[in-house]
């Protein structure tokens, strides 16, 4: 596993690569209450999936020993692609936009830190299905993601 030094250079790594995802809207968006609309909801999006991880699973969880994440469940990363392209091509709100892609831009980052170790990808993101995916899975599994994350964010510009 990661050591703590470690832990925190990969916590500053998404911490910025947010910031410039936030950057990049900042000179997309038109300005105005859309900019603070749409950070409210990258702050949103974040705080959801970090809440989870930290305090929600403990509403849920069937035993004292089980760390299963509804958020990076198999089941919600599936659901998650209809919602977000719906919601960042069709609803024209900038929060749930932003909610959206920075809950998407983060699982993809985790998916992309656990891509060399197929054990530690399926307990974090496989959870309930029987098997081990190979690394090739997980590869192909990052290419569409990161495919439909840029493609989707496309949709929503133009």
């Amino acid at each position: 596993m990661l050591t703590n030094k470690s832990n925190s250079q990969v916590l500053i790594f998404k911490a910025l690569v947010v910031l410039a995802y936030l950057a990049i809207f900042f000179f997309l968006i038109p300005w105005g209450w859309h900019v603070l609309w749409f950070s409210i909801g990258v702050l949103f999006g974040l705080g959801f999936l970090l809440g989870d991880e930290k305090f929600f699973f403990s509403w849920y969880r069937e035993q004292v020993t089980d760390r299963f994440l509804v958020t990076r469940s198999p089941l919600f990363l599936l659901s998650l692609i209809p919602l977000t392209i719906f919601v960042m091509t069709s609803s024209g709100s900038f929060l749930a936009s932003g909610m959206m892609g920075s809950i998407v831009l983060y699982l993809l980052l985790e998916m992309t830190e656990l891509k060399h170790d197929s054990l530690a990808f399926d307990q974090r993101f496989l959870q309930g299905i029987s098997g081990q995916v190979s690394t090739q899975a997980i590869q192909l599994i990052l290419l569409g993601g990161w495919l439909f994350f840029f493609l989707v964010h496309l949709l929503m510009i133009y």
